[in-house]
This record gives C-alpha cells, structure tokens and sequence, in this order.
C-alpha cells in the first residue's frame, strides 16, 4: 500500500528503514542463528537488499535513487532471552555486519546501546539449556546497568563491535573472499593504506 501510494504521488524517498531479527521470542536457536536460518530452518539470512531494492524499481520509477539502510539487527523481536547477551549474539553481530558490508545497505546498527529494560522472569524469556551462556536474563543492549543485577555488564556484542570498528574503516574496499570450511564465515576488506584486514567467524554449534 506505501509503495502504491508513493507511486500515484510520484514520490521518491530518499532512504529505507529495514528492521532484521532472526526469532520471534522463544524461538532461538544458536546454530540455526549463525546460519541464517528461522526457527523451522528456512533459511532468512541477514540481509533483504535484493528484494527491497526489486519491490522499489517495480513501484518507483527513480527508485534506484533511494538509500537501503538496516538501523535495527538483533536476535529476537520480543522478549530477549539468553542469546542476546552471551557469546551467539555477539558473533551473530559480526556475521550480520559481515554479511551487510557485501550488499549496497549504507547502514547496520545493532539494536541497542544500552536499554532499562532487563529481562529477568524466567517464564518471560528463554533460557534454555540448549542455548549457551552464563547470563541467565535478556536484554537488548551492548551493556546493561542495572544496581539490582551487580552493576555494569559489557556483553559480547560489546566487544564484537570494539573490534568491528577496527576491521572496516570509512573508504575501505570489501574484497572478495572464501574458504573450503563451510562453518567459517570469512570477510575482508583492503584499507585505503594498502592493508588488508580478514574477519573470520566460526560458527560451529
């Protein structure tokens, strides 16, 4: 209807907003996440620029023109659970950004800096055993602060991203890449020094 609309206006945005969570809440599932796959094992991927950018040229006449970005990624829509802020949520940023730098999206942000709201009552959340990691609360942040929980929590999507700023600058190249271990996620880029920086993810269960 939006794009129907834009196109009897002859109106042209000048950028999109996709939103991309992998789980709807109780669904995670940390080698299916690292993989690119929903919850019944279709396989979602981390990015949607191909079919946003066909639904833009079938309804736009200048739709090419317009900016893709993904100002919100994360695990899970709703209820955040143990995954979010252990280990998979952290290597799932750096598999998204990876993913993200190879398309035309101008932006991937992680959803969110830090948030009030902590995820503690266990029939709320998933705390499955099948998921990894000590953190046995759900939030949607890089850091939790909360007196009542102990303080300041950097989650590991905390430092993914600490080390993402350094893998890819402003002006870099993404090169092209690949490996025979198909459980290896492998991303490069060349900087505009000359240098070559190599992100590799393991996303072994």
């Amino acid at each position: 209807i939006l794009l129907s609309t834009l196109h009897t206006l002859g109106a042209v945005p000048d950028f999109l907003v996709e939103h991309q969570y992998q789980y709807g809440p109780g669904t995670e599932d940390d080698a299916k996440l690292l993989s690119g796959l929903d919850a019944s094992g279709w396989t979602l991927g981390h990015v949607a620029d191909g079919q946003i950018r066909a639904m833009l040229k079938d309804y736009l006449p200048d739709g090419a023109r317009v900016q893709l970005l993904q100002t919100e990624i994360g695990t899970v829509w709703g209820n955040p659970g143990k995954q979010s802020v252990n280990l998979p949520g952290g290597l799932a940023l750096a598999v998204m950004v990876g993913d993200s730098i190879k398309t035309e999206y101008q932006a991937t942000d992680w959803w969110l800096w830090q948030d009030n709201y902590v995820n503690t009552d266990p029939k709320q959340f998933n705390i499955s055993s099948l998921l990894y990691g000590w953190r046995l609360y759900g939030h949607y942040g890089l850091a939790r602060f909360d007196p009542k929980l102990g303080g300041l929590d950097r989650h590991p999507v905390f430092y993914i991203t600490k080390m993402l700023n350094k893998f890819i600058l402003d002006g870099d190249e993404v090169c092209v890449c690949a490996g025979t271990e198909p459980l290896l996620k492998i991303y490069a880029v060349r900087h505009t020094d000359g240098g070559l920086s190599v992100l590799v993810v393991n996303t072994a269960p």
